[in-house]
């Protein structure tokens, strides 16, 4: 189990939710919700991804949060609030467990541990989407793919991940040009390989010291923000 809002859970609380839990293979570009529809059903990430994505005209979108194994998606009924303004869909195809939001809801009524790690991870997940908001207007295309590119890096298992450019120009909220460019930079600077719509992270030092600062300040914010099981901070990257 690497989904760490789950492994939060006491033996109790999880034998009880574990028959509610279904097991799901999520794919690239997948829509999980629109902006408005109501919510029925959480998704925990395990090696999968999952964007949060604002749509502020007809046409345009920009990214503003991911979650991974750290997380939860489709949490907004825990808090009372029953729709999404985002766009939730699938970023990096892999697993998670689905389960109905009714479900969760007795969880939190009765858990303790589950209700402070929703708690904490809607902070988290607040932070990250006030970050990224900045990092979206005050930082260049360059910087805010090489910060992207160590996000996703963090949440995967694999050295390498899929992704278009097409899929990365819509993530950036920038054109499908502009992405192409980027990435030959980063090619170019031996920190990247791209081809066929794969990534794989070269050098990753080398990535984080062309990224903007908001990629160690979003980093630390989660490590603060939310502490493993065990009670120590949580590292996305086991990469050290």
């Amino acid at each position: 189990m690497l989904n760490h809002i789950l492994r939060s859970l006491p033996d109790q609380q999880y034998r009880a939710l574990r028959a509610e839990l279904e097991a799901i293979t999520v794919v690239a570009g997948q829509i999980i919700y629109e902006p408005g529809h109501v919510v029925s059903h959480a998704y925990f990430p395990e090696d999968s991804v999952i964007s949060h994505v604002c749509c502020p005209t007809i046409g345009s979108a920009v990214e503003v949060a991911m979650v991974g194994r750290e997380g939860i998606a489709g949490h907004a009924p825990l808090l009372g609030v029953p729709t999404t303004v985002t766009r939730v869909l699938v970023q990096v195809p892999g697993r998670a467990w689905r389960v109905n939001v009714g479900a969760l809801r007795d969880l939190v009524a009765e858990s303790e541990p589950f209700r402070l790690a929703v708690t904490r991870f809607s902070q988290a997940l607040f932070d990250q989407v006030a970050l990224c908001a900045a990092c979206n207007i005050g930082h260049t295309p360059f910087e805010r793919c090489a910060r992207w590119m160590l996000m996703i890096h963090d949440r995967v298992e694999a050295r390498d991940f899929s992704v278009t450019q097409e899929f990365l120009a819509y993530m950036l909220g920038t054109s499908r040009q502009t992405v192409s460019v980027v990435a030959r930079q980063l090619q170019t600077k031996r920190l990247i390989e791209y081809s066929r719509g794969r990534v794989a992270v070269v050098d990753r030092r080398g990535l984080e010291r062309v990224a903007c600062r908001c990629y160690r300040s979003i980093s630390e914010r989660l490590a603060f923000v939310l502490p493993t099981p065990d009670g120590h901070s949580l590292s996305l990257d086991n990469r050290e």
